[in-house]
């Protein structure tokens, strides 16, 4: 339910709420231990006349009433209050809903108007936000129970001491100096006794901020766990120069196999063109060979004196320079700043020269083709010596992806491609085509 939404918050109240719980803790056990002694030694012994089964003796019976009364109220307040523990939880969670809801809506904006979508949208918004709302009427409601309780709670404990107090006075037990210290011990010992009480609306929270991060950390310990008994495919790494894979299964998340007994080798020096029709699994086949699919099995024998990279059909480009961007992965290296004025130029991007050392979100500035265009430039700037594309001239007209295959080809003439597409026009720049449908 949308972690990234809420877990720094929730990191931050866990931290304030505990330091100023455990601060009021010490108090209360510091003002309990420090007046105990005082309002036993001035309570002196109550004595309650039982008729025929004698007469009780109650030493320090002050100190006997505060406890009990403080106990009835942590009951109360207990009962009362405990839901609140649930409703805090449901509260972050719907919020976190409708902020990742209101973003997705921030990042789509221009389709949504494409669509005329926003009445649709519209009602969407409206509807997650009803729920944060209806969740935030509960806690109000529970809230204002909670604090008619603890108002009649405090305001009955300030006579409540006096009344206690009173039969010793008439029976010259203490004086009046010493019912004014009697009330002063009690009422100290009573707020002592109170901290659940009174403090029960931040311990609700507290104890639901603790729920929320155990529920994520047992939620990422189940997916790891899943990962490390599902995700059985070994990746070698060895001196030889070409990739293979052996038996290689790819499933889906959900159990169900995609492809199968993927028997290929690929040789250094060779390029490969990966077709298949829509949603047989090219892509995630890269993915296993990158590593970063968990539900695989079989064998892959990589090179390990090669580079190897990977351009994903959406490029990542991240906030900053357009320079440092280019550069991605890679901090900004000197000799390279040389070469991208020249680059720029090579993959039609002249007119982003002068926004090289602008500092922006290129993810939006840039248009999809643009953003294609820098992954090239990208990778032409680290030199690896296998390339694995997915799709990426997909949002390029045919003259641009022509050119950058043959940049490609021209700046790289060690480097092997391996290419995911449907284009026909992109068998033209590769030796082999392998069909996934094989496989399927």
């Amino acid at each position: 339910d949308n972690p990234d939404q809420r877990i720094q918050e929730d990191i931050a109240a866990l931290i304030n709420f505990s330091i100023n719980l455990s601060m009021g803790l010490i108090s209360a056990i510091t003002t309990f231990f420090a007046f105990i002694y005082v309002l036993w030694s001035l309570s002196g012994v109550l004595h309650l006349d039982l008729g025929s089964l004698g007469e009780w003796h109650i030493p320090g019976y002050l100190v006997w009433v505060a406890i009990v009364y403080a106990m009835i109220g942590t009951f109360v307040t207990f009962k009362i209050g405990f839901p609140l523990v649930g409703l805090n939880f449901e509260q972050q969670r719907r919020e976190a809903n409708f902020r990742f809801a209101a973003i997705d809506v921030r990042q789509h904006a221009e389709h949504i108007a494409l669509y005329q979508g926003e009445g649709h949208q519209h009602g969407i918004l409206s509807k997650i936000f009803g729920g944060v709302l209806e969740n935030w009427f509960r806690i109000i409601k529970r809230q204002k129970l909670l604090l008619w309780f603890t108002a009649g709670y405090n305001q009955i404990a300030v006579a409540l001491p006096l009344l206690v107090a009173l039969p010793n006075y008439f029976e010259k037990v203490f004086m009046l100096g010493g019912l004014m210290q009697s009330l002063r011990a009690f009422s100290s010992i009573q707020d002592a006794l109170s901290f659940l009480v009174n403090s029960y609306t931040q311990i609700a929270e507290w104890r639901a901020v603790i729920q929320r991060l155990i529920t994520f950390m047992n939620h990422m310990q189940d997916i790891n766990e899943k990962v490390a008994r599902d995700n059985q495919l070994t990746i070698n790494k060895t001196n030889q120069t070409n990739i293979i894979t052996q038996a290689v299964t790819i499933d889906l998340p959900n159990g169900k196999t995609l492809l199968k007994n993927i028997n290929q080798t690929f040789t250094h020096g060779q390029d490969y063109l990966i077709k298949g029709h829509s949603g047989i699994g090219k892509s995630t086949f890269l993915r296993a060979l990158a590593g970063v699919w968990p539900y695989a099995k079989g064998v892959v024998t990589m090179p390990s004196a090669q580079a190897v990279m990977y351009l994903p059909q959406k490029p990542y480009m991240p906030i900053g320079t357009l320079a440092e961007a280019m550069m991605f992965p890679d901090k900004v290296h000197p000799e390279w700043e040389a070469k991208l004025q020249g680059l720029l130029k090579d993959c039609n991007l002249s007119h982003l020269i002068p926004h090289l050392h602008e500092t922006a979100s290129w993810s939006q500035q840039l248009s999809p083709g643009e953003q294609q265009r820098i992954a090239f430039a990208r990778v032409i700037l680290h030199e690896p010596d296998w390339i694995f594309l997915d799709e990426t001239t997909s949002m390029l007209d045919l003259a641009n992806e022509k050119a950058l295959y043959a940049l490609l080809k021209t700046k790289l003439p060690q480097c092997s491609l391996v290419s995911v597409g449907h284009r026909p026009s992109l068998e033209s720049f590769h030796q082999h085509t392998i069909d996934m449908a094989v496989y399927a």
